[in-house]
């Protein structure tokens, strides 16, 4: 299994992001972001689905920046294009960002 340099699974998250894009009512209604408080990349990745529903994360990313900051949270999305095409959606694990 590998890991992301944030020591997440990065099969776990393309599961998590393949729940969402499939079944977001029902995951919407597990309060995933509540669940995953612990891990503050994983609650960010939940609120950013949730905020945008039935939106893939490719979609939300085109967003303006400004809209994809949560608690102090962003997601750098030039650095996560860039390493998209080698790693696919877990990219984003590592290119989450604190900012004031």
């Amino acid at each position: 299994m590998t890991r992301s340099q944030s020591g997440i699974s990065q099969i776990g998250f393309c599961g998590l992001d393949i729940l969402y894009d499939m079944h977001f009512i029902h995951i919407k209604s597990l309060d995933l972001p509540d669940v995953f408080s612990g891990n503050p990349i994983i609650s960010y990745y939940c609120k950013l689905r949730e905020k945008y529903p039935l939106k893939s994360l490719d979609e939300i990313l085109r967003k303006d920046l400004k809209d994809l900051k949560i608690d102090g949270l962003l997601v750098d999305s030039e650095r996560y294009g860039e390493k998209f095409i080698n790693r696919g959606q877990s990219t984003f694990l590592d290119v989450v960002k604190t900012v004031g």
